[in-house]
């Protein structure tokens, strides 16, 4: 009796051992990982596809980001069909250029396009993404859109063929180049483009992503031309305070805001924001750039003027000074 026990518990346990191994072949490989036998086939399967496209490159096209990144991570917030987070949209190649949507992609330039520049932002800021509390994406899939962007945003590839060329967008400085080779026509639509939307109006604008009464209220309201002018924000042809005398008695004249904030200080754009529990974390933006500045100063010693095309041959012209300025204010705090 113990013996035939004995018999009957070897032949189990060599059963249960060729389970376990049979278990452990290709035939019955895990559901996630797209080898024989998986019904699911999206794990690896993705990964290798991933993994081809990143082996070239210079084949990667906008559906392949779309397919890959946008759409499982992107789109649920940044669509024109949902809620448009931050007006960005990216769930087409238009929206991505900024049609009908905030312009998020520079082809060639990935560190300037914040389609990618979002999604390499340190975790704890306010603007990477996807959001922390949404699934975080993986190397590969954060290479493929640098990938993308590095060899020129393409939206078709064909086999065999010469790659569609896209042409290298004019970089900042070849764009700002003709404001500053004349300084007189610099004006409210240029530094509105170059600085104040890219580094200011999210917050300081009616109409910003991020529109916060209290920073238009106790800090700058930025909405419009004129608004620009109030609490001395912008003082034309004034860039900083300075002390005069009148009648023997000094006092100090204010210069810009402004411009004091985001050259002088740089205390704006801010470094720090406050998250939903109000704990201070860093904001994600950036300070200003040299060339931005430029810009933003020789419009203030230029008057501060609101259209350059608006202009007429009456206007106060002078020659060129060493200090660079070609345009007199006749009056400085003249009513707009």
């Amino acid at each position: 009796m113990k013996a035939s026990l004995k018999a009957f518990l070897l032949l189990l346990l060599s059963g249960l051992i060729i389970t376990l191994v049979s278990c452990g072949s290709p035939e019955h490989s895990n559901p996630m990982s797209g080898e024989p036998g998986d019904e699911g086939g999206q794990g690896v399967t993705q990964e290798k596809s991933l993994t081809d496209l990143l082996a070239s490159p210079e084949k990667i096209v906008f559906d392949d980001v779309k397919k890959f990144v946008l759409e499982p991570s992107c789109v649920e917030c940044h669509a024109s069909s949902g809620n448009k987070f931050a007006r960005v949209d990216v769930s087409s190649m238009a929206a991505l250029k900024g049609e009908n949507s905030k312009p998020v992609l520079i082809p060639f330039d990935p560190e300037g396009s914040k389609v990618y520049s979002t999604l390499v932002l340190p975790m704890n800021t306010s603007l990477h993404m996807p959001p922390r509390n949404k699934p975080q994406l993986s190397e590969d899939q954060i290479n493929l859109v640098f990938q993308w962007i590095e060899n020129g945003a393409k939206t078709e590839y064909v086999e065999g063929e010469e790659p569609i060329k896209v042409e290298r967008p004019p970089s900042l400085a070849e764009e700002l180049q003709p404001y500053f080779d004349d300084p007189a026509t610099v004006d409210f639509p240029a530094v509105k483009k170059f600085v104040f939307d890219t580094s200011c109006n999210d917050c300081h604008s009616e109409s910003g992503s991020k529109s916060d009464w209290q920073a238009m209220f106790y800090g700058q309201n930025m909405t419009t031309y004129k608004d620009h002018f109030t609490n001395s924000g912008i003082v034309k042809n004034l860039l900083t305070d300075k002390i005069v005398t009148e009648d023997g008695v000094q006092k100090k004249v204010r210069g810009s805001r402004i411009y004091n904030s985001i050259a002088i200080t740089q205390s704006m754009p801010p470094a720090y924001a406050k998250d939903a529990q109000g704990n201070t974390i860093p904001s994600g933006y950036e300070t200003v750039g040299a060339l931005r500045v430029k810009l933003l100063r020789l419009w203030i010693i230029n008057c501060a003027i609101e259209d350059y095309a608006a202009i007429t041959d009456d206007t106060l012209l002078t020659k060129p000074r060493p200090s660079g300025k070609v345009r007199d204010c006749t009056e400085p705090e003249e009513e707009l």
